[in-house]
């Protein structure tokens, strides 16, 4: 996803390693093998004290979201639920400025 944003310059799109989960990419960052461009909620997670979160100001990215269910199954009254509540957040997210 990054690696095509038309603002990343071309001598960061690709580099002698390549790491396609994020786990991956916050080892080697704590192992001192370079920086990850990731989101605020994946490095709180990993909750180490050995990497800093630096927020990139003027970077706007945008991921496309799937809501996936079973074919010829009745979803759960908790997936249906939640389901709602996905369509409610995105609708909602849609009539920001």
């Amino acid at each position: 996803m990054l690696a095509t944003h038309p603002g990343l310059p071309e001598t960061l799109k690709s580099g002698p390693l390549r790491c396609h989960s994020t786990i991956a990419q916050l080892c080697l960052v704590r192992a001192g093998l370079g920086v990850a461009l990731l989101p605020r909620n994946a490095v709180l997670l990993f909750n180490d004290p050995q990497i800093t979160f630096l927020p990139v100001a003027d970077l706007i990215l945008e991921r496309k979201l799937y809501c996936v269910r079973a074919a010829h199954r009745t979803a759960s009254p908790v997936a249906v639920k939640f389901e709602q509540h996905f369509r409610n957040q995105l609708a909602s997210m849609e009539q920001r400025p």
